[in-house]
Formats: C-alpha cells, structure tokens, sequence
C-alpha cells in the first residue's frame, strides 16, 4: 500500500514538472504596450519566438521582416507560401493550447476571436498574449506599425507603411467623385453577410460601394430573402463560392431574377485566393480595395491593369 501511494505522489510530481516545463513565468521586465482590446501588456526583451493565432497577423509579422521568429501559426495561415513549414497550432477557435505550451514561445499574437476563452488559457499557462483587431483600413496600418514596434521592427514597418499610404492615396483618388454601387456580400447560402463595425464592409465603401446591411448594427448578421430583394443590390459577391454556391444556382432563388445584378450579370465569384487577400486585415489590404473596386468601377480600372 505505501509502495502504491509513493508511486502515485511521484506521478503527480512528474506531471506538475511537465505543466510548468510549457508554461513560461509572467514577463516582469520590458516594455509596456496598450494592445487592440484595452490591455497593458508587458512584451520580453527578447521575442526569438512567436506564435500567431490568426491569418493576418501572420502576414503582418512576416511583411515587417519578423517571419524567421514565428514558430507556429493556424492550420488556416497561407501566406505568404513558406508558413506551410511552420507547425500548426490548430484553428481559430479550437486554438490547440497543448501544442502551443510544447512550442513555448516569447509572444502570441491574438485576435479579438480569442479573447474569451482562449486568451484566458495562454495567460493561465504564464504566456505573454497581444490582441489586435482591426476592423477599418486605417485601422489596419494602425494595427501594422503597432505589430512592428512590439517586433522592434521600426524601419522595415516604416517603409511598408508608406508605401501603403502611397498606394491608398493613389487608389483613392482613381474613386473620387464616383458614384456609389450598393452591394450585398453574401458569405453562406443561408444569407449570411457583413454589417456595420465589419472590416469588409469598410473595405467596400472605400472602393467605392455601398454595403446593404451597413445600417445594421452588427459586424455578421443573417438577412432575409426579402430584404435582400428589397435592397435590390447593383453587385452581389459571392464568398462562399469556393464552398457551396456558385452564379447559376444564385439566379434560380425564388424572386432573384428580378435582382439588377442578376438581370445585368454583375455576380462575383470569390475564388479561395482572392477572399483570402479580402477577409484578412492585414498587408494585402489594398490589393483587397483593388479587387472590390475593379469590379464596381470597371471602367476606371480597365487602363490602370494593363
């Protein structure tokens, strides 16, 4: 018997010794930083590993010059093409907190997704965790230079900064006094879509579109067939084309032929690639604005993508 209960404390000892091998203290020394959902947040000295919880964090990390750090990403993390060697820490929301404790990294970055249940679980373990969540194009450039002082990557997020002010100006002023055409992005079948405080919705009126459900106060919500119908937008997007819907199955809804982006074949078809670029706030947002615009203005752009 006391051979048995000797065994089991050596047991639990062990697995203790295995917890706190995964977990890193709490940072005491370095510099404080106010991240994207309120929080003082003290970042180490050194940051020779990161993890990254969310596609355009991913990007931003990598487009400052921080890729050689990031030691894990999301199974969802594609670009650019060489994070397809960097191991996998799970989904959004099935964030895999096991693998992230074995990786032990200096920093995670994480997303506004993250913060009720598996922020509170990386803190548990002793990992420092910064949240950003842009949701506007300002916002985004906010959201880079703020990545790139935590990375103490100044000078290369400086020139990618401006260089992205160059190109919005420029895009922007390829839009000015141009009409505004009402979309509806539909992101599944069952009609769900972008509303107000989304990033996407953002992306849209500055590429010159009006979004349908802007109005509304939420940045995803679900509409019904007749409000859509009754919106009558100019420009449908298919998002979810990759996965379920496509031009032709759209057209046979009841009552959507008498859409005028049915009627005057203006229904895009998102492929992978390019909701990719969209639905990320991050690097690519004016290739993002580019490709909303150029398939509501098409005729401003017909020259410009020669």
């Amino acid at each position: 018997m006391k051979k048995d209960s000797f065994s089991t404390i050596i047991c639990v000892l062990l697995l203790v010794l295995i917890f706190f091998s995964c977990s890193k203290p709490p940072a005491k020394e370095g510099k404080k930083f106010i991240d994207e959902a309120g929080r003082t947040v003290i970042i180490p000295p050194r940051l020779d590993s990161i993890i990254s919880l969310s596609p355009a964090n991913t990007e931003i990390l990598f487009a400052i010059g921080a890729g050689d750090n990031v030691v894990g990403v999301t199974d969802y993390c594609n670009y650019p093409p060489r994070v397809s060697g960097i191991p996998k820490v799970g989904g959004f929301a099935d964030v895999n907190i096991e693998k992230i404790a074995e990786l032990n990294p200096d920093l995670i970055f994480a997303s506004h997704l993250h913060i009720s249940k598996v922020l509170p679980a990386l803190e548990n373990l002793g990992f420092t965790v910064v949240v950003t969540n842009p949701v506007t194009v300002p916002g985004v450039f906010d959201s880079i230079e703020f990545v790139g002082k935590i990375c103490a990557r100044e000078s290369e997020t400086k020139i990618l900064i401006d260089d992205l002010h160059t190109k919005f100006e420029s895009f922007s002023a390829l839009l000015r006094d141009k009409g505004k055409f009402t979309v509806y992005w539909e992101l599944s079948e069952d009609l769900w879509t972008i509303g107000k405080n989304s990033y996407v919705d953002d992306l849209i009126t500055k590429a010159g579109g009006q979004n349908i459900a802007a109005h509304l106060n939420a940045p995803w919500l679900q509409l019904s067939n007749e409000f859509i119908l009754h919106a009558n937008p100019h420009t449908i997007f298919l998002a979810d084309h990759p996965y379920v819907i496509n031009r032709d199955a759209l057209k046979n809804r009841p009552g959507w032929n008498s859409l005028a982006a049915v009627q005057n074949n203006r229904i895009i078809e998102v492929t992978l690639e390019e909701n990719d670029a969209v639905s990320r706030p991050g690097p690519r947002v004016i290739e993002a604005l580019h490709y909303i615009a150029k398939n509501l203005h098409p005729e401003v752009f017909k020259d410009v993508d020669k």
